[in-house]
């Protein structure tokens, strides 16, 4: 099983907090078959025909990007990929870029009081973590 990293940074506890401090996130794709970001941009983003569309994390219900990854595969040689099982759609939206992902869960954690480039290091030890165990 193979997993995407994304850091972040945002605030803690909210952006509005007169108190609030940097705090860098390690958003983790578990499983995760297709990734898209950064589309769409912010201009595209606040017109997107999904209401309600916010910054955060979303999951999208009844998303056929699983049906179409199957459809595709069909089509161009022969077999499905997903076999009737799907995936999880995932939407994280901010006013720079968005993402989605398609993968069977998505991992949230904060880490304040570290730096964005700390948290970009734990991601190498995890993939070094995951091709050590063979």
């Amino acid at each position: 099983m193979h997993h995407c990293y994304i850091v972040l940074q945002g605030y803690t506890p909210d952006l509005h907090s007169p108190d609030r401090v940097e705090c860098p996130a390690l958003v983790t794709g578990v499983g995760f078959t297709q990734v898209v970001f950064g589309y769409p941009n912010e201009e595209a983003y606040w017109e997107d025909a999904r209401d309600g569309l916010e910054h955060g994390f979303f999951e999208v219900e009844g998303s056929g990007w699983s049906a179409a990854i199957d459809d595709y595969n069909n089509r161009s040689i022969g077999t499905a990929y997903f076999r009737g099982r799907s995936q999880r759609h995932f939407f994280i939206g901010s006013k720079d870029a968005s993402c989605q992902l398609l993968a069977d869960d998505l991992k949230v954690e904060v880490f304040p009081g570290h730096q964005f480039i700390e948290v970009v290091g734990m991601i190498q030890q995890r993939i070094h973590e995951y091709f050590s165990k063979g």
